[in-house]
């Protein structure tokens, strides 16, 4: 009598426990994802805090050290410069002309599980010194949309693939235990 409620999850109610278990295991795989983004970067984790560590005069390895690995590094040019400040072009400008040769500096992260992709950019560089001569920190999110939906659609594939094995395996391995005993009643 105690190993009835598994037969009746083996053939009555196994579509029932099977879409639960790939349920819970979506919602369970979402929330280790969001648990391991928030230990992953700790308190100061988009790039955009961290940007506020920054101050002028700071060398290039201490640039590297706050935001990390730069997506991409430019020098500037004046007919190039296009930012959401309106004095920004002013003072790039002006900074091109004080130090000869203004780079710009990029940085670029992208989420554990996530689909986007946070990015910051603005921060000029001296090249000929390597120090923070202007401070013009722009932040904006790509979202790969496509990209998301193929992620998305992995992680349910793998959960409905999992669960369904796991719990073929586990029916698989009660019917043949209870083949071999005797006695036992065969299924209604």
């Amino acid at each position: 009598m105690a190993k009835n409620w598994r037969l009746s999850v083996c053939t009555r109610w196994r579509p029932l426990v099977t879409v639960l278990m790939i349920f819970g295991l979506f919602i369970g795989l979402g929330g280790l994802i969001s648990l391991i983004e928030t230990f992953r970067y700790g308190p100061l984790g988009s790039l955009e805090e961290k940007s506020g560590e920054l101050s002028l005069g700071m060398t290039e390895e201490e640039l590297t050290k706050i935001m990390g690995k730069p997506r991409y590094i430019r020098t500037v040019r004046a007919d190039e410069t296009d930012s959401l400040f309106p004095d920004a072009r002013k003072s790039v400008e002006e900074a091109i002309r004080k130090y000869g040769q203004v780079v710009e500096y990029a940085f670029g992260k992208r989420m554990f599980g996530w689909t986007g992709e946070e990015s910051v950019g603005g921060i000029y560089l001296d090249k000929e010194h390597g120090r923070i001569i202007l401070l013009r920190v722009q932040s904006w999110w790509f979202d790969q949309a496509l990209a998301g939906e193929y992620e998305k659609f992995a992680v349910l594939a793998f959960c409905i693939a999992v669960s369904w094995i796991g719990l073929h395996l586990w029916c698989k391995r009660l019917r043949k235990r209870r083949d071999s005993q005797p006695g036992m009643d065969p299924p209604s």
